[in-house]
């Protein structure tokens, strides 16, 4: 059982100091806006998850340690939402750190924190390694590595975390974090430089016996250094930023001031877990490529949706007008154009004949129809003369 007295209950804002002071609506508003920018943050790292998992930009082992940071941002992510969702329900501090789910979400949010702070180095350590394997890397999967540096990463974190949260010294964890970061910020430039100088000589030398995988993996190291320094920055960073605002206690016994820093430690998080995805995008051609296609993908859909809604609230059906098989006409929707033709013809094929009657009654009635002719009724024109069109010279007089 978590005990309120013993933990350090970070980033958990005095909502009663901020009533009796007025301040109370403001930070109301903030825990909402943090609640939306959350939301948003959620659909962005399922889709930074959907790259690394879908796309074959980075190597395997690599994209298997990247996937540790979209991994404990979910559970973290869900935690201080459930953490705001108290904090608006229940505004009196005191009922509110006795509650032990609302405890369980502070301490699950901030050990992961400790995972996003530790993060940068081990994605370069994994390029060490595809330095050093470099020969049949690409061909040789070595799991091992991506299984065990994410082993380590997560018990560093979370030891780490234990130790802030639990115990003293706190202003250790923060040169802790800055070191680990700048180390991996420097590592890249020895990274880049180091496989810079060999593909160079690679490329002096004609009868080198380096392979096509051994090629492509050099290609890849270069091509990462430049991303992994922006990212390195950029988590470090942050990291300090947000270890350096963990601290406030220390500094004042304000709880209005501790309530303005929880607030921008926040939104600094949520910074954090939204611009340095960016990073990683704007350097990869590959994951640019999968996201035009999967926005033109759903325009298209929504598009034809639209479509399809409008024209069969707005438009009326299209008729054409056509004739059957025997020449009568008749308007029929296009859509069941065939349908009704077939069924037509079908219904002509099988009538019953007409009975021998009505076709003299018909008969009669077209020779009553037919104007006499003017011949004259003594003269008896042969056939011959009739299909020529002449008189034939022959007659009979009566």
């Amino acid at each position: 059982m978590l005990s309120p007295t013993s933990m350090y209950k970070l980033t958990v804002m005095n909502m009663t100091t901020a009533a009796i002071e007025q301040t109370d609506t403001i930070f109301r508003a903030a825990l909402i806006l943090e609640w939306v920018l959350i939301s948003i943050g959620f659909g962005e790292t399922m889709l930074l998850w959907y790259l690394l998992r879908y796309t074959n930009q980075y190597h395997r082992n690599l994209a298997m340690i990247v996937e540790q940071l979209p991994n404990q941002y979910f559970p973290s992510l869900l935690a201080r939402m459930y953490m705001i969702y108290k904090q608006l329900t229940i505004p009196n501090t005191a009922e509110l750190i006795n509650d032990q789910s609302f405890l369980f979400a502070v301490w699950l949010r901030n050990s992961l924190l400790f995972v996003a702070f530790y993060f940068a180095p081990f994605p370069v350590i994994e390029r060490c390694f595809a330095t050093v394997y470099m020969q049949d890397y690409e061909t040789n999967k070595r799991r091992w590595i991506s299984y065990l540096l994410s082993t380590i990463l997560y018990i560093i974190a979370f030891t780490s975390a234990q130790f802030f949260i639990f115990g003293s010294y706190r202003e250790i964890h923060i040169l802790l974090i800055t070191s680990f970061n700048l180390v991996a910020f420097g590592l890249t430039f020895v990274m880049e430089r180091y496989n810079k100088k060999r593909y160079s000589k690679l490329r002096k030398n004609v009868n080198s016996d380096y392979s096509l995988s051994v090629r492509a993996q050099l290609s890849e190291n270069i091509n990462s250094t430049l991303p992994f320094k922006v990212m390195c920055f950029s988590i470090a960073f942050f990291a300090s930023l947000c270890t350096s605002m963990l601290h406030v206690d220390e500094w004042t016994e304000s709880q209005t001031i501790r309530n303005w820093v929880y607030m921008a430690f926040n939104f600094s998080c949520w910074s954090y877990g939204t611009i340095v995805p960016f990073f990683m995008l704007a350097y990869n051609p590959l994951w640019q490529k999968e996201l035009k296609r999967l926005g033109n993908r759903i325009c298209c859909c929504l598009i034809h949706k639209n479509r399809i809604g409008e024209g069969s609230s707005q438009k009326k059906k299209k008729t054409t007008k056509v004739k059957d098989t025997f020449g009568r006409n008749c308007l029929v929707d296009d859509t069941q154009h065939s349908t009704i033709y077939f069924s037509q013809l079908n219904a002509e094929w099988n009538a019953p004949p007409e009975p021998d009657t009505t076709r003299r009654k018909s008969r009669d009635k077209k020779t009553e129809l037919v104007p006499p002719t003017n011949a004259q009724p003594h003269s008896v024109a042969s056939p011959r003369s009739i299909s020529n069109g002449s008189t034939s010279p022959r007659q009979e007089v009566n």
